[in-house]
């Protein structure tokens, strides 16, 4: 191969023969002189396989290369498993997977496992120590620790023991749900992670802060701070703690604000969200799952720090934020809200996670904060407020921002003042919470504890708070008391200061009203002034603690519920009555049991005087227990019928025959042997012997069996179905199922027999039934005739008719045998709850019917006595309870024997009703209101006043009727017992007068109290209407009253109030509404009073009346009778109640009805000044029962006064008997009366009256004129006229000296000035007339008078304020501290609300009458203006009702309520932002709240002094906070505003640039106005007419559309301009050098998702060093190409875009970088010749990466311009070549020399000048040529090493685009081929070769020398002919 080489290139040197020839021989040579070297030794055996190493310096080694080992694969396998088993360990409990990995071999110790105990109470690692070391290390950072989990990470062998690494491991925890402790706010929390390890030098704990980057290698927090994944190094075991920390006075919101949610501070390095600082990939955030419940399960786990709770808190002034501490509200009363951080985050109605889940709300909701509670796992959950509800939430899942989102920047920056240190005190229990907080810590010792515990208050305690809450008319809810204190060493110590207290009550709702009261240890208890938070905690100040109550106020009305109970065994008698009062509302009657005494009474469980009218002033209980009264003489009228069975036989002279006579042949006609009859067979004439049988008999066990009705069998015990009813329901006839003879047929039946007139059937009538009655049971005692003489008892041997006269022959004459009796009950079930029972134990016939229809007992039939007893409550069930039922009871003696009758029911209001044919009739009542409306529920007694028979109505249900029947003649007395619900009940009595008409039909007439008045029946239904009234319409009928408003300037929102009072008090009004007096009753009691009722001197006698028990029913009970005490003197005697009593030894006595004592009448003159007096007491007591009178009884001097002055209505017995028992003795001295007067009136506040009566001259101690006597008793009476007392004088059969001895003298005043005020002396002359004056006076005391001692409130509105006398606005300061301010007689305070008061006391309302114009009255005016801070509105009330009044002796008066329009204005501001290109429309509250803040609104506001301010309201329409939902907002993308748009379509759009306006109008509705509320606030403008002002538009819809702040009103809306900012892209082209010819580069950009937006071309010309760039978009493509410059792509959105140059293989990019304009982070990845800009993000100064416009960030510059400067130069590629020898290409060559020439592509030299020369090939043969650029090159030998020859052809070298070469030579037949190539360490390097010269044999030998010789010589010569050759043709070419 080698020979025929050389051979070809021999030929191509030939240019002719001879130097082919030549040519020829040399090649020959030269092949012989090789050719030994091939064939005499292998390669293979000198070099081996010639792979390992050919180049060694161009030496020859002859040993061969080193065997390489096969290694063993199956150990190799083993060996690696066994390293990973030993590389890493796991640990992995329920919410953390810790890993521990090997970084050097053998760190991880054999056999042990891997532990990661989470640090608590209960584990081996001191949880307190690594607390301490923690909190230590944040006090040391400026920090508090918020909480931390800890980690004992060791390694364990088998036995557990402890073992420590053996070199560096990673410990990866991640957390399979993230976790951190619950935090106040994560914005401003740090997380560090700390590791605490033993220092045994010290002997203490170390703890070092992992840094970045160093041992801390990935920290992976979400934005809660809650951590995911923990990667650490270490080289020891150690507890490894993650801390959360934040600084102490950080302020929390501003840092929710300004920082970076995403970012967690670790060790000073700015970490952002999941970021990895190590070189290890971070572990995909994927995989870590989402957190549904961010609690860490306590197994092995990390444990949280608890917070501390002391019991004395050193706080700095402003509140740190930790959720222990968070307030609910300010000291400013600003409510603390605070907001849900995640959706779907749950309200619970208990702190605990297994609570019911009340609502679930999203991320971004805001709730109003009420309280920090601690559950108890101890975690700490927020109460809030939702939906008027309370829930519960946890505190790591919101956070607590301030009610205003954004506060106001201050215009100037003042150094923070510092705040005193405060010291708060905390007492917590399941009950009660209680803060007491000191302003300066020295006011309490330091080792002070506050104790709390509860009390029981004393009764007196309580009545004094019930009395201050009836003054204010509020109900107290509930009252809790607490003895609150400090203790040192357990002796109680009182603060040095004020100190103020906060209590919050656990187990209640939110208190919304509350008063705080002291209570000392003598129970006084004074008001502590205290107020209720926003949050409901009852706040106040004090500086001594002792008892303290807290008293829950409520509504002005209170819910009473009245029991009626059996004192016996406190079961109820009748239902429960519930009633509504005003509280201080006084309960007039609450008896209902009538017929039952009341024995004792309990309100609320404490026992009240029974006599007393109860005031309550919170809900209450009122128990009545009641005991039976005792009646044995209880009288019913009863119908008996005398039978007579044999009468006689006769001539009928009708019939013409003989007949017998009998009771038996009345009546029906029997119907074959049927007839029932009187007498058994035996008794009666054949004619009447009915002898039949009936299936209805009854035997002992109740078995029916068959019996005869008209004769006895002892089997027989009794037969039923013989009655059949009574007809009318029980008030008609008596019907049987058989033919009977009329055996209760009220008609006598008369027979003449021979010429004598004989009664078959005798009806009387005059008999009464008497029972025993024991409340409201009645038992059958005895029969009485018509004078009272008993006739029969009850029970065995009844015959009543014994006395009768009779002609019976059918007996022995030894009873009246015969006889039938029957008797009504009729009763009204009411509410009575008790038994009904009926019983009865007798023979023979019983029957007991019930409404006619209802047997209830059937024990008919001849028979032995037999027992039975009904229930009726079965029966009347479910029945109108005001139906009046009617019982029948039927009772006969047939049998002839003996007569048993025993009879006993309980029924309610029983009545023993008359059946007779007596005309009856029945009073039907309405009870009305003032409206004429049917009122329910009012109950009346009706009184007989003769038989004292009463009977009791309710008005029943729709109707209001009130029905009484079945009244006879006579007398009655109506009063109204119970009012309806709501409503006063009347204290007017009537009187009823049934009567007969003119065609004998009994008549009932309604009277006024006097029995003369008549009262007219209603047009409407003919029925007499009761009115009742409220208590309010009778305050109202005592006065006029009111109070207008009207607008004063409507600009300045001012307006008049005015408020006027009269009184309208007369003795017309309603019956409480009289007016109120304080009478003093002097009475003559001196010896003439004994005298007879008319002139003269002639004393009076007794006269006898009758035996009491005889003539008691007959007795009047307004008149003075006299009881004959045991027949030895008389003694007054009353009636009180319906209770007779007489007055012995100073005490009233009562009568029994039984009583035999003999009754007299003594008609003097002190019996009828006592019967009118008394009257005058009851009639008071009606007409004005809060009055009260005195007594002032004198004959010499004053005796049996009274001590003081005794409320009539409450004392009207007292007094009653105080009269009653006056006896006369003695001379006259009226002075002592009159002084007595003015002692008794001295501090009486009612208007003042005397009554002074005597039948004398004043005598004194004489019996003769006196006139000292007389100068007395006018100076007395001066007196008392001068203290504006006036005083009336009754004279009694006076001598005319004596008349103007009272009334004075006109003519002869100076003698007789009178004693009597002018008008008021009268004089009588008997009895009647005495009875009118008093009736007169007792009138003229209550008709028109002025209101005295009024006091007029009005609690302003709190949407107003007062102006004062100089017309400025009264401020909170100015009334603060209790201070008060003048205005218009009025006082200007606070009340405890906060609301601004003004009231008036001590006036006088006068009488409309007492002027002649009749327009008298108080009046008052003051003007207020609306706050500034309140929105404005229609129909705003002016004033708080009801606590604006007018409170008078009648009560209170509620003023009125005007209604006025205030000014409203809203303005809506615009807001102009900046957004990136490609961002979303910002809708941050923060920024649509800079428009219009719903929380915040603001309008304009004229000053008093004209000038317009801008406000923030914070008061709506209501006068209540703004709610969210009170403004309309509304977004429209149309300046019409006719294009609607929701704020969550605009947070989609992104909008195009340049900018974008969205238009907000805001309406708010102010309420419509009210047809007052306009009349109120209209006003005559300057040209007189009426202009009426309305807040809104004018259409009165109650719409206020804000106007834009920047033009006043004529833009309705607010503009929010989106200014949006782009990004631009520019691309440079250069070269390093100039073009040698045009050259065209391109270029693509991309975005962030990859995808092509614009490509690039970029063209340099030749010569030129930087090109042209046009870029061109993509298809579909927003951006813009710059018109001004083609190479800038403009309008890019924010994003990452990638500018990549495609590839040119002849350039090669040397540089590329951004350039100088540049201002957006970039990053060059030179590799892939890319350039990425992230539009809309830079790099700031500190190196971290901020977004344009986010998170704070303001830029508009930054962030905008990416430019990429491309730099290229032409391809280069390093050429490596080797030298070798041609033969051996093992063998390199060094010194040979080479030039390297630049080719065109032809080949051909493009310069003489070569691009490098003296290139020479080194000791290993190796040519390194460098940095070849792109071309075609020519490398040439210029000089071949020794011993070689030198080549003639150049080797051809292309380097290519991208560095590609190719080394080619041409052949002998003119082909370019590849040389060879090995490679090395993947390089290629070329083989060019050299052939020697001659070659000589290696294996030694004289040969070789030879050949060598000889081809030298023939080289030798060849070259000689060569040169002579040569010669010869230049030769010949120069010829």
């Amino acid at each position: 191969m080698h020979t025929q080489e050389s051979g070809k290139g021999m030929k191509k040197l030939r240019n002719n023969k001879i130097r082919k020839l030549l040519a020829f021989m040399v090649a020959l040579a030269l092949m012989v002189s090789c050719m030994p070297s091939a064939y005499t030794i292998s390669a293979s055996e000198a070099f081996g396989d010639g792979t390992e190493d050919i180049f060694t310096d161009g030496e020859i080694t002859s040993e061969p290369a080193a065997e390489e080992s096969t290694p063993d694969v199956s150990s190799a396998d083993q060996e690696e498993t066994e390293q990973a088993q030993q590389s890493t360990l796991t640990y992995e409990n329920d919410s953390v997977k810790v890993t521990a990995e090997a970084l050097e071999d053998g760190a991880l110790p054999q056999n042990t496992a891997l532990k990661a105990d989470g640090v608590n109470e209960n584990s081996s690692v001191s949880y307190d120590t690594v607390s301490q070391k923690l909190s230590a290390a944040a006090t040391d950072k400026g920090s508090s620790l918020r909480g931390f989990f800890a980690y004992d990470v060791y390694f364990a062998d088998g036995d557990g023991n402890r073992v420590e690494p053996n070199g560096r491991v990673r410990v990866t925890f991640e957390y399979k749900t993230p976790a951190a402790p619950e935090l106040t706010d994560a914005a401003s929390t740090s997380v560090t992670v700390e590791k605490l390890h033993y220092n045994s030098s010290t002997g203490d704990t170390d703890v070092n802060t992992l840094q970045a980057n160093e041992d801390l290698k990935v920290l992976n927090v979400n934005e809660g701070k809650q951590i995911q994944t923990l990667q650490v190094e270490t080289g020891n075991a150690a507890v490894f703690a993650v801390m959360w920390d934040s600084p102490e006075t950080a302020d929390v919101e501003a840092e929710a604000v300004s920082g970076n949610e995403d970012e967690v501070s670790i060790a000073s390095e700015e970490l952002t969200d999941g970021m990895d600082i190590s070189d290890e990939p971070e572990q995909d955030a994927a995989e870590t799952p989402a957190a549904e419940n961010p609690e860490v399960t306590p197994d092995a786990e990390p444990t949280e720090a608890p917070a501390e709770n002391p019991d004395v808190v050193e706080e700095p002034a402003e509140d740190i934020a930790s959720p222990e501490d968070v307030p609910a509200a300010d000291e400013n009363g600003e409510t603390s809200l605070i907001e849900v951080l995640g959706d779907d985050t749950n309200l619970r109605v208990s702190p605990s996670i297994e609570a019911e889940v009340l609502a679930t709300v999203n991320a971004g909701t805001q709730l109003t904060l009420l309280d920090t509670v601690t559950a108890e796992d101890g975690a700490t959950w927020y109460k809030v407020s939702w939906e008027g509800t309370e829930a519960y939430i946890r505190s790591d899942m919101a956070q607590v921002v301030e009610s205003s989102d954004e506060a106001e920047e201050p215009e100037d920056v003042q150094e923070e003042e510092i705040q005193p240190e405060i010291t708060r005190y905390d007492y917590k229990s399941d009950e009660v919470n209680v803060k007491v907080t000191l302003t300066d810590p020295a006011d309490l010792p330091d080792n002070a504890e506050l104790s709390v515990t509860p009390v029981e208050l004393s009764q007196e305690a309580e009545d004094q708070i019930t009395e201050e809450a009836i003054k204010e008319k509020k109900a107290i809810e509930k009252i809790h008391s607490y003895d609150i204190k400090f203790l040192v060493d357990g002796e109680e110590v009182q603060p040095g200061a004020t100190v103020k207290v906060s209590v919050s009550l656990n187990d209640e709702k939110k208190i919304k009203d509350a008063d705080v009261y002291h209570v000392d240890e003598n129970d006084n208890v004074e008001n502590m002034d205290g107020s209720v938070a926003k949050n409901g905690d009852v706040e106040f100040e004090t500086t001594h603690f002792s008892t303290y109550v807290i008293v829950q106020k409520g509504r002005n009305e209170v819910e009473v519920t009245i029991q009626h109970l059996n004192a016996a065994d406190g079961k109820a008698i009748y239902s429960e009555d519930k009633r509504t009062i005003l509280v201080g509302g006084k309960i007039n009657d609450y008896t209902k049991a009538k017929n039952w005494d009341v024995s004792e009474v309990k309100v609320n469980g404490d026992e009240v005087n029974k006599d007393e009218k109860i005031v309550v002033a919170q809900n209450s209980t009122i128990e009545v227990y009641y005991t039976p009264k005792h009646n044995d003489n209880f009288q019913g009228p009863t119908s008996f019928y005398d039978y007579t069975v044999k009468a006689g036989e006769g001539y009928d002279e009708n019939t013409g025959e003989w007949t017998q006579y009998s009771f038996n042949m009345l009546g029906d006609a029997a119907k074959g042997n049927q007839k029932i009859t009187s007498g058994k067979m035996d008794h009666n004439y054949d004619s009447y012997k009915y002898n039949f049988t009936v299936d209805s008999g009854y035997d002992v066990n109740e078995n029916k069996i068959k019996a005869e009705v008209n004769n006895y069998k002892e089997e027989v015990k009794r037969i039923g179905g013989l009655l059949k009813e009574v007809e009318d329901n029980g008030k008609g006839a008596v019907k049987f199922n058989y033919p009977e003879p009329g055996f209760f047929v009220d008609q006598d039946a008369i027979a003449e027999i021979n010429g004598d007139k004989t009664y078959l059937r005798k009806v009387i009538k005059d008999y009464k039934l008497v029972f025993d009655q024991n409340g409201d049971s009645y038992k059958l005692t005895r029969v009485i005739d018509k004078n009272g003489d008993q006739r029969a008892t009850a029970g065995d041997n009844f015959f009543p008719l014994d006395k009768e006269p009779r002609s019976e022959k059918s007996d022995n004459g030894d009873h009246n045998y015969f006889f039938g009796m029957r008797y009504d009950v009729t009763f009204k079930i009411g509410d009575y709850v008790g038994p009904l029972d009926y019983t009865f134990s007798g023979d023979d016939d019983l029957w007991v019917v019930l409404d006619g229809k209802h047997i209830v007992i059937d024990l008919g039939g001849i028979h032995q006595a037999a027992t039975k007893k009904v229930n009726l409550k079965k029966y009347v069930e479910g029945e109108d309870k005001e139906k009046e039922h009617t019982l029948t009871i039927l009772y006969m003696e047939r049998g002839a024997y003996r007569s048993n009758c025993q009879m006993e029911f309980t029924l309610p209001s029983a009545r023993i009703s008359e059946v007779t044919n007596v005309p009856t009739t029945d009073l039907v009542l309405k009870k009305v209101n003032k409206d004429q409306k049917a009122l329910s529920g009012a109950r009346f007694t009706l009184v007989n006043s003769e038989t004292q028979e009463s009977q009791t109505a309710t008005s029943v249900d729709g109707t209001g009727l009130v029905n009484f029947t079945r009244l006879g003649l006579g007398t009655y007395t109506l009063t109204e017992d119970f009012a309806p619900n709501g409503y006063e009940a009347s204290n007017e009595s009537w009187i009823v007068k049934v009567t007969l008409s003119d065609d004998k039909k009994a008549v009932a007439t309604l009277y006024k109290a006097d029995g003369k008045t008549k009262i007219e029946k209603d047009t409407s239904d003919s029925l007499y209407h009761i009115m009742n009234y409220t208590q309010q319409e009778i305050i109202e009928s005592s006065m006029d009253y009111s109070k207008t408003a009207t607008v004063n300037d409507w600009d300045k929102r001012t307006y008049d109030i005015n408020i006027t009072a009269s009184s309208k008090t007369t003795s017309s009004s309603v019956v409480t509404a009289g007016g109120i007096a304080d009478v003093v009753m002097a009475l003559d009691v001196s010896g003439s009073m004994k005298y007879t009722q008319t002139a003269g001197k002639t004393e009076t006698n007794y006269s006898g009346v009758g035996k009491y028990n005889k003539i008691r029913n007959s007795l009047k009970p307004n008149k003075i009778y006299y009881y004959y005490y045991q027949g030895r003197n008389v003694r007054p005697m009353i009636n009180i109640d319906n209770t007779w009593m007489y007055y012995y030894r100073n005490s009233w006595w009562d009568i029994k009805d039984s009583d035999t004592t003999y009754i007299y009448e003594w008609p003097s003159r002190i019996t009828a000044l006592k019967e009118v007096v008394n009257q005058f007491i009851r009639n008071t007591a009606t007409s004005s029962p809060e009055s009260n009178i005195g007594l002032a009884p004198f004959n010499i001097a004053v005796t049996n006064a009274t001590n003081t002055l005794l409320n009539v209505d409450t004392n009207k017995n007292e007094l009653i008997k105080n009269v009653g028992r006056l006896s006369v003795t003695g001379g006259t001295s009226p002075h002592t009366a009159l002084n007595k007067a003015l002692e008794l009136l001295n501090n009486a506040k009612n208007p003042k009256y005397v009554i002074l009566f005597t039948d004398g001259e004043p005598t004194g101690d004489g019996n003769v004129w006196d006139d000292d006597y007389q100068d007395y008793a006018e100076k007395a009476a001066k007196a008392l006229k001068d203290k504006g007392i006036k005083v009336f004088t009754v004279g009694f059969a006076l001598s005319e000296k004596g008349q103007k001895f009272l009334a004075g003298d006109k003519n002869n005043s100076t003698n007789y000035p009178g004693i009597a005020s002018e008008g008021c002396a009268f004089n009588a002359t008997n009895a009647e007339e005495l009875a009118k004056i008093f009736e007169k006076i007792q009138n003229t005391v209550t008709e028109p008078s002025a209101i005295q001692n009024a006091t007029i409130t009005d609690v302003i509105d709190p949407r107003f304020v007062i102006l004062d006398k100089d017309g400025k606005a009264i401020t909170a300061d100015q009334l603060k501290d209790g201070k008060t301010v003048q205005v218009n007689d009025g006082t200007v305070y606070l009340d405890a609300k906060g609301n601004q008061c003004i009231k008036w006391e001590g006036q006088t309302i006068p009488n409309k009458k007492e002027n002649e114009a009749g327009n008298a009255c108080w009046s008052r005016s003051i003007k207020v203006k609306a706050k500034d801070d309140y929105i404005g509105g229609n129909n705003v009330p002016t004033n708080v009702s009801p606590d604006s009044k007018i409170s008078t002796g009648y009560g209170d008066a509620i003023l009125p309520q005007p209604k006025v329009n205030v000014k409203s204005d809203l303005v809506v501001n615009n807001k102009e932002t900046t957004i990136f290109y490609g961002d979303k429309v910002p809708t941050k509250d923060e920024i649509l709240k800079r428009l219009f803040d719903k929380t915040q609104p603001q309008g304009n506001v004229t000053q008093l002094d004209g000038t317009k301010k801008l406000v923030t309201y914070t008061m709506g329409a209501d006068g209540k906070p703004f709610n969210e939902n009170d403004f309309t907002l509304t977004w429209y993308e149309d300046e019409a505003c006719t294009t609607e748009i929701k704020v969550e379509d605009m947070a989609r759009g992104v909008p195009e640039p340049n900018s974008k306006q969205y238009y907000l109008k805001v309406t708010y509705n102010v309420g419509q106005p009210s047809v007052e509320s306009n009349a109120n606030t209209t006003k005559k403008n300057e040209n007189g007419q009426d202009v009426t002002y309305i807040s809104g538009k004018s259409n009165s819809s109650g719409v206020l559309t804000a106007h834009n702040s920047q033009d006043d009103k004529n833009r309705e809306y607010g503009v929010y301009t989106i200014k949006i900012i782009t990004g631009q892209i520019q691309i440079i082209k250069k070269l390093e050098n100039k073009a040698k010819e045009d050259v065209e580069f391109t270029f693509d950009v991309t975005n962030e998702a990859g995808a092509k937006i614009a490509t690039a071309t970029a063209t340099i010309g030749a010569g030129k060093k930087e090109g042209t760039v046009i870029l061109k978009l993509e298809k579909g493509v927003k951006g813009e190409i710059s018109k001004d410059d083609k190479s800038i792509l403009t309008r890019l959105a924010r994003g990452e875009y990638t500018v990549t140059e495609n590839v040119n293989p002849n350039y090669t990019l040397k540089n590329l970088v951004a350039g100088d304009a540049t201002n957006c982070k970039n990053a060059v990845v030179l590799a892939n010749k890319q350039i990425k800009f992230s539009i809309g993000t830079y790099t700031n100064d500190a190196a971290k990466d901020i977004e344009v416009l986010k998170n704070g960030d303001t830029e508009t510059t930054k962030g905008r311009i990416g430019v990429a400067v491309f730099t290229n130069e032409k391809s280069v590629a390093d050429v490596k070549l080797v030298k070798v020898d041609a033969a051996d290409k093992r063998v390199t060559i060094r010194d040979a020399k080479f030039a390297l020439y630049e080719a065109d592509k032809n080949w051909s030299k493009t310069s003489n000048t070569p691009v490098k020369e003296n290139i020479v090939s080194g000791d290993n043969g190796r040519i390194d040529l460098n940095a070849i650029p792109v071309g075609n090159y020519l490398l040439e030998e210029t000089e071949a090493a020794t011993g070689y020859s030198l080549p003639t052809n150049p080797w051809r070298i292309t380097v290519g685009g991208g560095g590609i070469v190719t080394v080619t030579v041409m052949d002998g037949n003119g082909h370019a081929v590849d040389v060879g190539n090995v490679s090395e360490n993947g390089t290629t390097i070329y083989q060019i070769t050299n052939t020697k010269v001659y070659s000589l044999p290696q294996s030694g030998g004289p040969g070789t020398y030879g050949f060598t010789i000889s081809g030298v010589a023939i080289l030798a010569t060849a070259l000689l002919l060569f040169i002579k050759n040569k010669r010869r043709e230049e030769e010949a070419k120069r010829s």
